[in-house]
């Protein structure tokens, strides 16, 4: 089966008003954390408008993991079939999508050592999104 790519241009592509602008579906804290990121990313003089698909995976990973984390207990167990304790069944989406966060952080350089690593000049100690 053949794929229009005409057809699913329309579907994939995400239409913003500017590059650096958060997308309109994720949370008000999730757009904060887009806009803060992307301000410091231009101080760094690291941001490329090319960069904005990866940001928004980096972002929505984020947010993935922030609302999956709150709906698991804190003792991280549900009841099985037979009422014994078992993994929560959400615990594993927060995980994955920190480790997916993870991954694009690097590639957007956000992590100080990374950063560090291709001589940006920086002490590997420095801390991305301050206050």
């Amino acid at each position: 089966m053949a794929i229009d790519a005409d057809a699913m241009s329309d579907v994939i592509e995400v239409k913003r008003p500017r590059p650096d602008a958060p997308p309109g579906d994720v949370d008000n804290y999730s757009k904060q954390f887009w806009s803060r990121t992307v301000e410091q990313l231009k101080e760094q003089g690291l941001w490329r408008d090319a960069f904005a698909p990866l940001l928004e995976r980096y972002v929505r990973a984020c947010e993935l993991a922030r609302h999956a984390r709150v709906r698991v207990p804190d003792h991280g167990t549900a009841r099985g079939a037979a009422g014994q304790p078992v993994e929560h069944p959400l615990i594993r989406t927060p995980r994955q999508a920190e480790h997916d966060a993870h991954r694009y952080a690097e590639a957007l350089l956000l992590l100080p050592a990374d950063r560090h690593k291709l001589g940006f000049g920086e002490g590997v100690g420095d801390g991305l999104l301050r206050g």
